[in-house]
């Protein structure tokens, strides 16, 4: 049986700061929620758009996800990174979030196929841990709900 006591709760603070009642504020999906489209693909200069951010979260969960699955070489391309969008309407704004919700969902299940021993575990090519990466991605959600949340506000300002 596997040991995934910290596990367990790593995946609780993935869901409270995702889409629960985090501790520091509102959660990622109750703040990109409430951005509206044209407010998403507005551009406060010099300042990366909401779009944009919400789609270098979700390269860098996809990262976590290709690397707790083995995929020791993969790495976020420049153009995945902060990607620029062809079309700002409401069908691409509704993809961009519902990738990063989908992004979410195959963390945790992907976190679940693994027990704490993996935490432990240096990722491949990298400086740190696993443990150290899933936290870092909590924090990097929280640091970027930040951003949103300040963009949002010089958004509708300009």
């Amino acid at each position: 049986m596997k040991q995934q006591q910290e596990i367990s709760r790593m995946v609780e603070l993935l869901k409270d700061t995702f889409n629960g009642t985090a501790w520091h504020g509102p959660s990622v999906m109750k703040v990109v929620k409430n951005i509206d489209t044209e407010t998403a693909f507005k551009q406060v200069e010099p300042i990366h758009t909401i779009a944009e951010l919400v789609a270098h979260m979700t390269a860098w969960r996809i990262f976590t996800i290709k690397r707790l699955l083995g995929q020791h070489e993969y790495d976020v391309m420049e153009k995945d990174n902060f990607p620029k969008f062809r079309l700002s309407d409401d069908a691409t704004w509704t993809e961009i979030i519902a990738r990063l919700e989908d992004s979410q969902d195959v963390l945790i299940e992907t976190l679940y196929k693994h027990d704490d021993q993996k935490l432990l575990e240096k990722v491949e090519n990298k400086a740190y841990n696993y443990y150290t990466l899933i936290h870092g991605i909590i924090q990097h959600d929280i640091y970027h709900t930040g951003q949103i949340i300040l963009i949002s506000k010089l958004a509708v300002r300009s």
